[in-house]
C-alpha cells in the first residue's frame, strides 16, 4: 500500500493502527494482562462542519486537511517517518 491508496481508503472510512501497537495489545490480551483486546486506531477519517479530516493519535492528538500533503505530513512528522506498510487495518469487531 502506498500513501495515495492509504488516503483512498482513509475517505472511505478506513482506521488504521501502527503494527507494532496492534501486536503489542494482542500479545498483553493474549498473555491475560488485558481483559479486552480493543485496539485504537492511530489514523482515522473526522468529519464535522467545517470539513474533512485525517485524525490521528499517537503521544496526543490532532486533525488535519484531509489530502495527500497532510497525510505524508502526519506520516513524516508524527508517526517518526513511518510509511503505510507500518500500518494495518483497525479490525472491526
Amino acid at each position: 500500500m502506498n500513501e495515495k491508496e492509504m488516503l483512498e481508503n482513509i475517505k472511505n472510512g478506513a482506521r488504521y493502527i501502527l503494527k507494532k501497537e496492534f501486536m503489542l495489545a494482542a500479545e498483553l490480551y493474549t498473555s491475560g494482562e488485558y481483559r479486552y483486546f480493543t485496539p485504537s486506531a492511530n489514523l482515522y477519517r473526522v468529519e464535522d462542519w467545517a470539513g474533512v479530516y485525517i485524525g490521528w493519535h499517537h503521544y496526543g492528538s490532532s486533525a488535519n486537511k484531509l489530502n495527500i500533503e497532510n497525510l505524508h505530513w502526519i506520516l513524516e512528522n508524527i508517526f517518526d517517518g513511518a510509511k503505510p506498510s507500518d500500518f494495518v487495518l483497525v479490525p472491526e469487531f
